[in-house]
């Protein structure tokens, strides 16, 4: 009965673990409240579809409930007495109902996790290393102190293998089911995404702008075809970030490091310098070369360039530019 007693122990340790790490994740500050709007919504359709989903797993689990009473370990009919049956319907009911509560408690701290994460990313790398460590923690913690205690406290009223066995078939077969619902989930709000631009924009499949009629993607199998946005699309996708965050950090910190795909940094570019609408598609951006952009105290914009060797620069400019003419 030690371990018995010491596994309950470590999942008290868990539990607490847990707890200390949910509410250091949920102190952390968010950027602005643009970003929680943001996270709200994130976090409205995440237990939207854990909500749904659990439903569907509640009927599944009554339907095996049943199965194990009329069957495990013997059949009710076979005179033996209801029981062991009755005790391992119980424990498969305390492994599936505590394994939704992690399930639970994983799913509440990811939305909250991500945008601490993104946040912290503002300051370094290791602030924001340490709020995604220790918001995934949470949901380990949580597996494993749900685990303990239950397997733990089922041995204690049953002292049965059997009655364990069922403990753990409730609990895994409930996370396995809501794993497969969680990757069609994400898999379709993917594909969901990706429709919803063409729909709202009313964009035709055989549209000649649609990238299977691009020579470049002629190897590329049509179901792994990017569908992506138009410059415009990413300006006004870019703008407000660098409006909102990036901008103002300037006033904080004299050098910022921005990252981003070409169209991404074209879109900054744009606006900085006022370039056209016109203009700005013979803008040929090199790859993975820095672009300097020195602002006065004021925050005006005094001077930009290239950091290299001004020939090789013209050269990975061309390249960009003569990119889907072969």
């Amino acid at each position: 009965m030690f371990w018995v007693y010491a596994a309950l122990a470590v999942s008290l340790v868990s539990f607490f673990v847990a707890a200390y790490f949910y509410n250091w994740v949920k102190k952390l500050p968010t950027a602005n409240p643009k970003l929680d709007e943001v996270g709200a919504l994130i976090r409205e359709g995440a237990f939207t579809f854990l909500r749904r989903e659990y439903r569907v797993l509640g009927l599944f689990s009554i339907i095996v409930m049943a199965v194990i009473f009329l069957f495990f370990p013997q059949p009710v009919w076979a005179g033996a007495g209801v029981g062991k049956n009755l005790l391992m319907v119980f424990a498969y009911l305390c492994g599936t109902v505590l394994s939704a509560l992690a399930g639970y408690v994983g799913i509440s701290i990811a939305t909250i996790a991500n945008l601490k994460a993104a946040t912290a990313a503002r300051e370094s790398i290791q602030k924001s290393f340490m709020a995604g460590f220790r918001g995934g923690a949470v949901m380990g913690m949580a597996v494993i102190g749900t685990s303990l205690a239950g397997a733990a406290l089922i041995y204690i009223i049953s002292r049965d293998a059997d009655v364990i066995m069922a403990f753990s078939f409730g609990a895994s077969s409930l996370a396995l089911f809501a794993k497969a619902g969680g990757g069609i989930f994400t898999k379709t709000a993917d594909i969901a995404a990706d429709l919803t631009g063409k729909v709202e924009l009313g964009i035709p499949e055989d549209d000649p702008r649609n990238p299977r009629f691009d020579p470049r993607y002629r190897d590329v199998p049509e179901a792994e075809l990017p569908r992506t946005e138009s410059l415009k699309q990413t300006i006004e996708r870019a703008l407000p970030y660098w409006q909102c965050v990036i901008f103002p950090e300037l006033s904080v910190h004299d050098e910022i490091l921005v990252v981003a795909h070409g169209n991404s940094l074209r879109g900054i570019i744009k606006h900085l310098k006022g370039i056209s609408d016109a203009a700005i598609s013979e803008l040929n951006l090199p790859t993975a070369v820095p672009y300097v952009f020195e602002f006065d105290d004021k925050l005006r914009l005094v001077k930009d360039y290239f950091l290299g060797d001004p020939e090789q620069i013209r050269k990975l400019m061309e390249a960009v530019a003569n990119q889907g003419k072969k």
